[in-house]
């Protein structure tokens, strides 16, 4: 997918191993510790999730946004689920997983969002797309699309 860069994928893969091991760890532990301090519960979900969906967007840059929301929202769910079981002894609370995915949300959004302001400004012909569609900006301020660039009027 445009806009998402390869360069750090590796790096950025670690990252986001680590950050999944560490929630999952913190998410499942009986009596976990409180890194932030007493910074509210659901803060810490939109933290832990945002920072899931944040490094996933780069991790996996070919997949796409919706799938990797879906993905992390559902495993938000799933930690609830497992919380939920008498021998971790946690609350399921499903205003958790709605911090979860509400965090998510926001993250994707706010990826796409910026993901769509930077092909905008980027018109350069280096730029075009696989399809050889040229968007050319006319003196009359309309867009045209030229669809064989290579042709002459």
């Amino acid at each position: 997918m445009p806009g998402r860069d390869t360069r750090y994928r590796p790096i950025i893969f670690i990252l986001f191993a680590i950050a999944l091991i560490v929630t999952l760890v913190l998410a499942l532990l009986p009596h976990p510790p409180s890194p932030l301090g007493t910074m509210w519960d659901k803060y810490q979900h939109m933290l832990a999730f945002g920072s899931l969906a944040l490094l996933a967007a780069f991790a996996f840059p070919a997949a796409p946004l919706p799938l990797i929301g879906e993905r992390l929202s559902f495993l938000g769910a799933m930690i609830e689920v497992a919380q939920a079981m008498p021998v971790i002894h946690r609350d399921c609370d499903i205003f958790d997983w709605i911090a979860d995915t509400a965090a998510v949300v926001i993250v994707m959004l706010v990826i796409q969002f910026a993901m769509r302001q930077s092909s905008r400004t980027d018109l350069s012909p280096s730029s075009r797309s696989d399809n050889g569609i040229a968007p050319t900006i006319k003196p009359a301020q309309s867009v045209s699309f030229d669809l064989n660039p290579l042709e002459q009027d």
